[in-house]
């Protein structure tokens, strides 16, 4: 497990950066994901608490089949985080709808040391993207629809090494 608190696993670029320079309700907003981002990488799940409202929709895990809201979020990031306990989370890129949306486009690097997605521990690292549409509640997510090509991930950890 990586001892290193996920946030400081979260990065931004150097556009993102500018916008938390910048000052103002967009730095705001991206600090508020940021956060986020901190509590779904780090390995003590209590954390989720503070950045997820409870009635929270993640649309992609609850089509996965998991249980809605934080409940849902909670078991997916359990699997995850043990699987990748050195996941970084790089920000690239985001943008905004009025004061409530965030579409961000995130790059997660991490070595697989856990079983995920029923394959057994590889020790590769692997590189994926993530596109994130997030609807907040003041500084709480509310609603995320994520876009993850798993079939890649998937790729990644079993195709034959080069």
């Amino acid at each position: 497990m990586s001892a290193t608190p996920g946030s400081q696993r979260v990065e931004i670029s150097a556009s993102v950066r500018a916008i938390v320079d910048a000052g103002g309700p967009k730095a705001e907003f991206v600090q508020h994901f940021v956060r986020y981002q901190a509590a779904l990488i780090d390995h003590d799940p209590a954390g989720l608490d503070d950045v997820i409202v409870s009635d929270s929709r993640f649309h992609e895990l609850e089509a996965m089949g998991l249980p809605p809201g934080l409940q849902g979020m909670k078991m997916f990031r359990h699997q995850v985080n043990s699987a990748l306990p050195d996941e970084v989370v790089t920000v690239m890129a985001v943008s905004f709808e009025g004061d409530d949306l965030i579409d961000a486009d995130l790059v997660i690097n991490g070595t697989q040391t856990g079983e995920i997605f029923d394959i057994p521990a590889t020790g590769r690292r692997i590189q994926f993207d993530v596109h994130e549409h997030c609807r907040f509640v003041g500084p709480k997510i509310a609603e995320r629809w994520a876009t993850v090509d798993f079939d890649d991930i998937k790729r990644q950890l079993t195709d034959p090494i080069q």
